[in-house]
C-alpha cells in the first residue's frame, strides 16, 4: 500500500516536469505594498503620552502603597514590644 501511494506521489511530481513556472502580474507587488500602507495604523504620540503617563501614575501609587504597609508593620511592632502586658514564658508548664 506505502509502495502505491509513493509510486502516486512520483507520478504527480514527474508530470510537472517540464512545465512553466507561475508568474505572478507584474503589479501585484506595488498593489500589496498599497493595501498594507492603507491597512496600517500609527500610534499618536499623544496617545503614547498618555499611556506612559498612566504607568508611570501606577508605579507611583504601588511604591506608596509599599512604604505605607512597611510603616504600618514597623508601628505595630514597636506597638507591641512596648506593651508591658506581653510577657515571654520563662517555662511552659501551663498547670501549675
Amino acid at each position: 500500500m506505502n509502495n502505491n501511494k509513493e509510486e502516486q506521489l512520483n507520478n504527480v511530481l514527474y508530470s510537472m516536469k517540464g512545465a512553466p513556472k507561475a508568474k505572478p502580474p507584474t503589479q501585484l507587488f506595488t498593489k500589496i505594498e498599497q493595501e498594507l500602507a492603507s491597512q496600517s495604523k500609527v500610534i499618536q504620540l499623544k496617545q503614547l503620552s498618555i499611556v506612559a503617563a498612566a504607568l508611570v501614575g501606577l508605579l507611583i501609587l504601588n511604591l506608596w502603597t509599599i512604604q505605607a504597609l512597611q510603616q504600618n508593620r514597623q508601628l505595630s511592632t514597636q506597638k507591641q514590644s512596648n506593651n508591658p502586658n506581653i510577657s515571654l514564658m520563662s517555662n511552659y508548664k501551663i498547670y501549675q
